[in-house]
């Protein structure tokens, strides 16, 4: 899932750089979580990208079901962080 771009490098839309980013934002700590996008989320939206790709490739219930799986995550995100 990790096409390159066209200039060389890895597509920063794809699910494996939302996730590394989220990692950063882990590594970083607690004062950048001030920032409005808790790495939590970006595990979720790495997710959603998988699950747009696997539409793509026609893969339907795959999606269907790594969309439900980033719902549910989302909703254990919002009881431990709030609405954040």
């Amino acid at each position: 899932m990790n096409r390159p771009t066209d200039n060389g490098y890895p597509d920063p839309s794809s699910p494996d750089a939302i996730r590394f980013a989220g990692n950063v934002l882990r590594a970083l700590g607690p004062a950048f979580a001030s920032l409005g996008l808790p790495a939590a989320r970006l595990d979720i939206m790495a997710t959603l990208r998988e699950a747009q790709l696997a539409d793509e490739q026609g893969n339907h219930e795959q999606a269907t079901q790594l969309r439900q799986d980033a719902k549910f995550a989302d909703e254990v995100r919002q009881h431990i962080f709030g609405n954040s």
